[in-house]
């Protein structure tokens, strides 16, 4: 069986293909008189490995994929070495802090890891580049199902035919847009916008992350990387745009402002 998972590049991509990889036992009947391994291949618009990004928290089910794809124990040597976290007025003063939990991660004394997005798809990449065809620098734009399996248009390279299609391409997902529909459909606007970058550690912050709010925006630094790199987030309310659906519900996030959930 070949089977396109849209796409490398990023954690949900590897993870699938090398779940998929795994669980496609020894061979597979292609044809008659044919048999062979299950082959994967996934897709990225990207012409490598893209960098930066938010951490990604592993927890409860998540450690067992890990371990059963034969990351978790250097997925453990790569997460976040967080101490605490203090939470800020606008001008800065300090008005509360932990040494118990962040927003980021949860509870410091759990079993639970994070890991930064770029370190986790490298570690699932490295892990599965052997056995999946990653085709970087090109996008599907296309997908046609017929008796042979589905024809799979790309921007750039030659039309192809796979057996399966699977959408691991985030939450704008060109797959799910081309087999379902427009994303309005399935996508809810949670009432607010978030960003995410990398700097230098300008403020010698150690393994301490800081977070502040001021009224419908706010923003947190977090030192990854022997706190030689922090990752910066910026979050503010905002209305759905044209088209976007809103949710139903309204709590608070980490990032100190509204959003909406269904």
């Amino acid at each position: 069986m070949v089977t396109l998972h849209g796409r490398c590049g990023n954690e949900s991509g590897h993870t699938a293909a090398g779940i998929r990889r795994r669980c496609g036992g020894s061979t597979a009947h292609v044809g008659p008189g044919r048999v062979r391994r299950p082959r994967c291949a996934a897709g990225q618009r990207a012409a490598g490995l893209r960098q930066g990004g938010q951490a990604v928290d592993i927890r409860g089910a998540a450690l067992r994929v890990a371990e059963r794809l034969g990351v978790l124990e250097e997925a453990r040597t790569l997460r976040t070495r967080m101490r605490g976290m203090s939470f800020l007025a606008p001008d800065g003063r300090e008005i509360d802090r932990s040494t118990e939990a962040t927003f980021s991660s949860g509870r410091l004394d759990s079993d639970d890891i994070e890991v930064l997005r770029d370190d986790l798809v490298r570690l699932l990449y490295e892990r599965t580049c052997a056995d999946v065809e990653c085709v970087f620098g090109d996008s599907v734009t296309a997908l046609d199902q017929g008796g042979e399996g589905v024809r799979v248009d790309f921007a750039h390279g030659p039309s192809r035919t796979f057996d399966a299609v699977a959408g691991a391409d985030g939450l704008h997902s060109t797959v799910r847009r081309l087999a379902l529909g427009p994303e309005e459909r399935f996508v809810r606007h949670l009432g607010s916008c978030v960003s995410v970058f990398g700097t230098e550690n300008f403020l010698g912050l150690d393994n301490w992350q800081l977070w502040l709010r001021d009224g419908p925006s706010g923003s947190g630094i977090m030192p990854v990387r022997d706190n030689t790199e922090p990752r910066i987030a910026f979050g503010f309310e905002s209305e759905p745009r044209a088209g976007q659906k809103r949710g139903r519900t309204r709590r608070e996030t980490g990032y100190g402002v509204r959003a909406d959930t269904a």
